[in-house]
């Protein structure tokens, strides 16, 4: 329903589901607590958010009780990414910037950090930089993120440039040159792909 854009239904499903949670295992109400706190910053609701995405990393990330049902523990690079997102979501993108630089700093000192955890932390980070109004700093940013994502053969990360490149051309900021020069890039890698080009 989130994906669909219906939030008002995603967010009922989610908040009964955080009911049927109550007695299940820590994991299990994490995992849902998580999902939650995403809705709710997609429609806005910066307290409920807070405190639901508080609530659910306590369960998730430190103390490892995430494995079991999400397959994976729960990181701090995460748990920052996630909060950052949020911030961004809520029209705050100054405030994501802190969250995205403890994301770097858990990267920094990870046992393993894949590289699409890169592109994702620098496509965000120049995302709230242009959301912020440095057109310039943000999109040299997102462009590093976007060359780490078509690297790593993340086509999620590179449909999100995608995608942020219409909104700037929907945007008092598309006659910028910076705009035009993402746009290129963008064309030329989509363009290598589609011809077997690496």
């Amino acid at each position: 329903m989130r994906r669909q854009n219906d939030k008002a239904t995603a967010l009922s499903y989610l908040e009964r589901a955080k009911d049927q949670a109550i007695h299940a295992d820590s994991a299990a109400l994490g995992h849902v607590l998580q999902l939650l706190a995403y809705t709710y910053s997609d429609v806005g609701d910066a307290t409920s958010f807070e405190r639901t995405i508080s609530e659910g990393t306590d369960l998730l990330a430190y103390a490892g009780e995430g494995r079991d049902v999400v397959k994976k523990e729960f990181t701090p690079f995460e748990v920052n990414e996630i909060r950052g997102k949020a911030m961004r979501d809520l029209g705050k993108p100054l405030d994501a910037l802190p969250f995205l630089d403890l994301a770097e700093l858990s990267l920094d000192t990870a046992n393993s950090v894949t590289p699409r955890w890169r592109a994702l932390l620098e496509i965000s980070r120049g995302q709230a930089l242009c959301d912020a109004g440095d057109i310039v700093a943000g999109i040299t940013v997102i462009s590093k993120g976007f060359v780490l994502a078509v690297q790593c053969h993340s086509r999620h990360q590179m449909d999100r440039v995608r995608k942020y490149l219409r909104k700037l051309e929907n945007s008092p900021a598309r006659t910028h040159p910076r705009v035009q020069e993402l746009k290129a890039l963008v064309t030329e890698m989509y363009l290598r792909i589609d011809d077997g080009i690496h």
